[in-house]
């Protein structure tokens, strides 16, 4: 349930910064990665 709420949060962040990283998918993810763990520190 929390990694639902937390993706639920990190989507709209994502669809944000989809411009920035389109076309390198694999580096979006890892960005998401980074976002995750800064929320779960937080």
């Amino acid at each position: 349930m929390f990694w639902h709420n937390l993706l639920h949060i990190l989507d709209p962040i994502e669809k944000a910064i989809h411009p920035l990283f389109d076309g390198n998918k694999i580096m979006k993810r890892i960005h998401l990665y980074v976002l995750s763990f800064v929320y779960l520190l937080s």
